[in-house]
């Protein structure tokens, strides 16, 4: 399943289209090195991608499945913490900054840019502030100052 997975995002990239690839990040799970690594390498060798997302995981849907009388496999499964979240997100970025692709941590429907690259947020920015798939989290003043809020889009 895996296998046509990625032959799937492979095939979605060559249509020309920028897209952002997402990653829930679930304790006990998904949440290595060697996993964030591996995913990373995986985007860095893709056309079109507009950014990597870097998601905490959350339990909004556990009443959902008792309601529905569902057993919850991850019942009892603690969000990482954001300290956590912002070591893949920078683990990531160590791969594919040098593709000039990004990652950011996805948080409250806000994307958070890891200080240590803002300037190559910037840049970024730059490139692709027209473009309806790019999203920015305006939440740091060094970001309210870089050009017209109007440019900014919520992430939902």
């Amino acid at each position: 399943a895996m296998k046509l997975i990625l032959e799937n995002i492979k095939k979605i990239t060559n249509f020309g289209i920028p897209i952002t690839l997402r990653t829930p990040l679930i304790p006990g799970f998904n949440d290595t090195t060697k996993n964030i690594e591996g995913i990373a390498s995986f985007i860095s060798t893709l056309h079109n991608v507009a950014g990597y997302e870097i998601l905490p995981y959350h339990n909004f849907g556990e009443s959902k499945y008792k309601a529905l009388g569902i057993p919850y496999s991850l019942q009892g499964t603690v969000a990482p913490s954001d300290e956590e979240v912002r070591a893949f997100v920078k683990c990531a970025n160590t791969i594919l900054q040098h593709h000039n692709i990004y990652c950011f941590y996805v948080k409250d429907n806000h994307k958070e840019v890891i200080n240590w690259f803002q300037k190559e947020f910037l840049d970024l920015m730059r490139k692709y502030a027209t473009q309806p798939q790019l999203y920015v989290w305006t939440g740091q003043d060094w970001l309210r100052n870089f050009t017209d809020s109007r440019l900014w889009s919520p992430l939902f």
